[in-house]
């Protein structure tokens, strides 16, 4: 995910600005989950992935992508980031059709599961560290996804197959 960088004496330091990003990602990824701020697309950006101008983009992940791609400066913590540490974020916003559940539980061929993945790859120009930089996001955006702040992060670790993760 270029969040460490090592030396050539064995030792590592945190990459101060990827880690960064992961932070402001890891802030502002379900803020759209908040019914009120999603947005609508604006005559001069439609149509935005199939939608039409004065449609309201109710899935979260468009909706903050549509956000990152037309007012990035709503949100402070991604617009102080430079243009290189922008571009992961909004990949990870890219509707790219990847279904991780049907990863793990081994539910669809790879041509369903990676087409479209790879087409964005391809597409954005994408980077290695990229796609880790998108992985290492869903283990943080799994590890919240059932709220208990008393008993931790429950659903990654208890609901998630370990054999899976490792």
């Amino acid at each position: 995910a270029g969040l460490l960088v090592a030396h050539a004496d064995g030792s590592c330091t945190v990459a101060v600005e990827r880690a960064a990003a992961m932070l402001c990602l890891t802030a502002i990824h379900d803020i759209m989950k908040l019914e009120a701020l999603l947005p609508v697309v604006c005559k001069e950006h439609a149509p935005y992935r199939g939608r039409a101008a004065g449609e309201r983009i109710v899935d979260h992940d468009e909706a903050l992508g549509y956000v990152l791609d037309h007012d990035g400066a709503a949100l402070p913590c991604f617009s102080a980031l430079s243009a290189a540490q922008q571009k992961p974020i909004r990949f990870t916003q890219s509707k790219m059709g990847f279904n991780h559940g049907w990863l793990v539980q081994a539910e669809a061929p790879p041509g369903a599961l990676f087409s479209k993945f790879k087409e964005c790859i391809e597409t954005d120009d994408v980077h290695a560290e990229d796609i880790a930089f998108y992985f290492v996001h869903w283990l943080t955006d799994l590890a919240g996804a059932e709220a208990t702040p008393l008993h931790g992060a429950e659903k990654f670790v208890v609901k998630f197959p370990h054999s899976v993760l490792a």
